[in-house]
């Protein structure tokens, strides 16, 4: 019983964040506005690249915080973003692997999680 509920459980919990994942920026790419940000400062987080961005929405200046493991970002730098025009704050960078990577990634895991639990 408890075998059976662990097989169809824990593969649901990567697969659900990554439907969430891909949702949120599905509705960045079909309802976002594209601009350019800057940034303004980079340092490093273990072996991760960290980045602040500023880019101007609706007029006014934001910010976020990007972080990377592949791209390096110096500063001064500039980015593509994509953000929520009603809700800057949902801004991502504007590349496929920001947009789509983790999503991938994610709903991989839980395939292949899946497939070792279907084995047990």
């Amino acid at each position: 019983m408890i075998i059976t509920l662990i097989k169809y459980a824990l593969p649901a919990l990567p697969a659900a964040a990554a439907i969430g994942l891909a949702l949120r920026n599905g509705l960045l790419v079909a309802a976002g506005h594209r601009t350019v940000g800057i940034v303004s400062d980079v340092w490093f987080n273990r072996r991760v690249q960290q980045a602040r961005i500023h880019f101007t929405a609706n007029g006014s200046q934001h910010q976020f915080c990007a972080a990377s493991w592949r791209i390096s970002y110096a500063v001064g730098e500039e980015v593509r973003v994509l953000y929520l025009p009603v809700l800057p704050s949902v801004v991502v960078m504007d590349n496929w692997f920001e947009l789509w990577g983790a999503p991938s990634m994610v709903g991989l895991a839980a395939v292949v999680l899946a497939g070792l639990l279907w084995l047990v």
